[in-house]
């Protein structure tokens, strides 16, 4: 009877062993030991690939998990079709904590009109084990986290004589504007020189 039971003791450890990301919050990595949802997030790789249309342009970038055996875990359609040596200097991906709960999230480019960044947002669920999309995410120009850790912000020159600042932040799951600010940028570049050396006061 005991032999049995051993057997099947081993055959259960081993498809809890199995489940690594199936969405198991915490898994056993050994006998009487547990993995948290950290570790599994950590554990976790991350990779992207371009998809290009019959120009030869950049349309979408693929997000793909090691949790995911070979599949997207997403694809990200870029605002405008690119050439490939747009990318060059440009960081595609971003892991960082974007609902401050200690785990990594992503953010993948998405495009960059003018001079702001544009990025969708995927944050990590430790029920699940996989990454989920951040509605609304895509609309914050160049996002970045407080340094409180309490919000989303984003910053962009909506014009050359405008600046705005948006503040996102979570209420029950979701990432809501709570406050927009516009501020207009004054430049004087002084008096204007012209030709004959003559100077016309602005």
């Amino acid at each position: 009877m005991k032999k049995r039971f051993s057997l099947i003791s081993a055959f259960a450890l081993g498809m809890l062993l199995s489940s690594c990301g199936t969405g198991s919050k915490n898994i056993l990595d050994g006998p009487g030991m547990v993995r948290s949802p950290k570790d599994i997030r950590e554990s976790c790789k991350l990779s992207t690939t371009f998809e290009k249309n019959a120009a030869g342009k950049v349309t979408h970038i693929n997000l793909f998990t090691s949790f995911d055996k070979g599949k997207k875990a997403a694809q990200i359609e870029l605002l405008s079709p690119v050439d490939e040596s747009f990318f060059e200097g440009v960081e595609v991906m971003k892991e960082v904590d974007l609902n401050f709960d200690g785990l990594n999230d992503v953010q993948v480019f998405k495009g960059k009109p003018e001079i702001c960044l544009y990025w969708e947002g995927f944050v990590w669920n430790p029920d699940k084990n996989k990454f989920e999309k951040i509605d609304g995410f895509s609309q914050i120009p160049n996002p970045s986290p407080s340094t409180q850790g309490d919000a989303i912000l984003g910053i962009c020159d909506d014009d050359p004589t405008e600046m705005v600042l948006v503040r996102y932040e979570w209420k029950a799951g979701h990432l809501i504007k709570v406050d927009e600010e516009r501020h207009r940028l004054i430049i004087d570049p002084g008096p204007i020189r012209v030709p004959n050396g003559d100077v016309i006061e602005r």
